[in-house]
């Protein structure tokens, strides 16, 4: 008999970090005679998206859309129809893992006048890979290194800072 099944339910990244996002893409398929049916994306059970396709004979189409959760965790991705004859292949599910980017502090200076980059430019170049990668990056000059500036920080990064003072040396012991 007719049917509509969703064949494929896959991600464009199984990991990201929050901020990020990840593109959701689908196959459905009609078997038999033109039909519409209602495809709604879930996020943790939750619509994000619900669309009416409608499907001609024995027709493949493509559900593709943006996912930027706002929390990390595991997440449940689901893709379901409704409105078809058969229920037993009308949802398939996947997960998508949302890791928190963790706080980061490079300590250094940048190169001043003709100067070529240094140590300092370069691991913030490598470390900053915007706004999905796994670290939000801040910089700070080592003499500005005071009390409560890494509080919060998960992770400090000294790219060549040069001598610290006692202030900077008690701000980076107490993280």
């Amino acid at each position: 008999g007719a049917n509509t099944a969703v064949l494929s339910l896959g991600l464009s990244t199984e990991q990201l970090t929050m901020g990020g996002a990840a593109e959701v893409r689908a196959v459905i398929r009609r078997y038999g005679p033109e039909r519409a049916v209602r495809a709604t994306l879930l996020l943790d059970g939750n619509p994000v998206r619900t669309e009416t396709l409608n499907l001609g004979y024995s027709a493949e189409v493509q559900f593709q859309h943006l996912l930027q959760p706002a929390q990390a965790g595991p997440r449940a991705v689901s893709l379901r129809l409704e409105g078809d004859e058969l229920n037993d292949d009308d949802a398939r599910h996947t997960i998508l893992r949302v890791a928190e980017a963790l706080p980061t502090v490079v300590v250094g200076s940048a190169a001043t006048g003709n100067r070529a980059d240094g140590m300092f430019e370069a691991l913030v170049r490598y470390l900053d890979l915007g706004t999905s990668g796994p670290l939000v990056v801040e910089t700070e000059d080592p003499s500005r290194l005071r009390g409560n500036r890494l509080d919060g920080i998960g992770l400090v990064v000294l790219a060549d800072p040069g001598p610290l003072d006692g202030s900077a040396v008690e701000a980076l012991t107490e993280l």
